[in-house]
């Protein structure tokens, strides 16, 4: 994703679980020039037969949203608990792009924000 002022980059790979099951991990950056605006670790993974979708950003604690939706292509993850965001969702309608939606509430106004990547090789 490029906008005006900074590159967002979002990687995911999948490990191997120890239980024959495997966790998606993932980082998020967003870069202007060669300054690192953002970055965090993600992951998603399954805890007592649910799903969650876990970020953590840098020098903050981890936070886990529950996967409450999914399809083929796209998934909705929420934690009402938490001010921004409380919902992320993503959808890949396209096999080489994927897009994200973060949205919630900031100082009691709604907020979103919509991210678009192209697969790269």
């Amino acid at each position: 994703h490029k906008s005006e002022n900074f590159i967002s980059v979002e990687t995911w790979k999948m490990i191997p679980g120890r239980h024959g099951d495997s966790i998606l991990v993932g980082n998020s950056l967003q870069i202007e020039g060669k300054d690192t605006l953002f970055k965090e670790d993600l992951c998603i993974e399954n805890r007592s037969d649910s799903f969650f979708y876990v970020a953590q950003p840098d020098g903050s604690k981890a936070t886990r949203f529950f996967i409450q939706k999914t399809s083929e292509k796209s998934f909705l993850a929420v934690n009402y608990q938490h001010d921004f965001p409380s919902e992320i969702s993503y959808s890949s309608e396209k096999s080489s792009v994927l897009s994200a939606v973060v949205s919630g509430k900031v100082k009691e106004n709604e907020r979103k924000i919509c991210f678009s990547w192209t697969r790269k090789n």
